[in-house]
């Protein structure tokens, strides 16, 4: 049986899938090649607060800043984007 987490994520891969591209993909474990394909090991930085920041990207410029997932509020509510942010995927980063 796959964990809550699991089934969580491959609703949310669906939904956003069938809104990007207006049909529902197969379930989320068929793309697991894929979607891990890219991987590599994951590398770590000491921060300034004195954190250790954890990523997987090799190409991450050393002069960008870093955060880690401790200092993130997950619960923030976010005021929703206007219409002139969402002109494209490329304004919501």
């Amino acid at each position: 049986m796959p964990s809550e987490t699991y089934a969580l994520l491959d609703r949310q891969w669906k939904s956003t899938c069938k809104i990007l591209l207006g049909t529902e993909p197969a379930e989320l474990k068929a793309y697991e090649n894929w979607l891990s394909s890219y991987m590599s090991e994951h590398k770590s930085e000491k921060l300034g607060n004195g954190r250790e920041a954890m990523y997987q990207f090799e190409d991450f410029s050393p002069e960008a800043k870093k955060i880690g997932f401790g200092s993130v509020d997950f619960m923030k509510k976010w005021a929703p984007l206007s219409a002139n942010e969402m002109k494209d995927i490329d304004s919501i980063s």
